[in-house]
């Protein structure tokens, strides 16, 4: 589905108003905040940068890549790091904050920054200048040749609560009749996408592995 099909489309299920009375951009406004929604919900754009944080010697943060949603991993020299977060450092009294500067091994996430332990120090970088990191991301425009990575039935999905987004902003009772159905599909059809999307290997079976925000012992 192309950009040029998207509006086509968008257009229709909102009513079909014409270019002069409501121009691209102004459907632009609710259709990619409905694809970022989408892509929290799947998860489907996976992004892999070799440059995406460059080092600097003796600095431990740094600013994340703008589109980011969530680290798969992060690696530096071809070396994975190991996932950690401040409240362990804190915890364990690393004191990363003025720790000396080494070679990388651990990492966290703060906002929207990365923090290295122990920092990089001017030998690391002279081998290997930048942290590569594989991501979930978030798409930031619409391409022309449609949404990157994305299933064709799961563009719809986006244009349905893109649709409500800009009916909820135009509010008729005609509009509200549109918007009824459009949250009826989308009850029905986004289980069915997320689904497809975290079990894509029909004879897999995940092993299931609980979540917990536990980082120590119980006492």
């Amino acid at each position: 589905m192309t950009e040029a099909d998207l509006y086509s489309h968008f257009r229709r299920l909102i009513g079909e108003p014409s270019k002069e009375e409501v121009s691209n951009r102004m459907l632009r406004d609710h259709l990619i905040p409905a694809f970022d929604w989408l892509a929290v919900k799947l998860q489907y754009l996976v992004r892999e940068d070799d440059t995406a944080i460059r080092l600097a010697a003796g600095q431990y943060q740094y600013v994340l890549p703008s589109d980011l949603l969530w680290i798969i991993w992060a690696s530096w020299n071809d070396n994975l790091l190991t996932p950690s977060s401040q409240y362990r450092w804190d915890r364990d009294e690393s004191n990363f904050r003025t720790a000396a500067s080494s070679t990388p091994s651990e990492y966290a996430t703060q906002g929207n920054s990365l923090l290295m332990f122990p920092p990089p120090d001017a030998t690391s970088i002279s081998t290997a200048a930048y942290l590569k990191v594989r991501y979930i991301a978030t798409p930031v425009q619409l391409e022309a040749g449609g949404p990157l990575d994305m299933f064709e039935s799961d563009s719809w999905i986006a244009l349905y609560h893109g649709a409500i987004r800009y009916l909820v902003a135009h509010p008729t009772q005609e509009n509200q009749l549109r918007i009824d159905g459009y949250e009826r599909l989308l009850k029905e059809l986004l289980p069915m996408a997320i689904s497809r999307n975290a079990q894509q290997i029909r004879s897999y079976e995940a092993t299931m592995r609980p979540y917990t925000e536990r980082t120590g012992g119980a006492r």
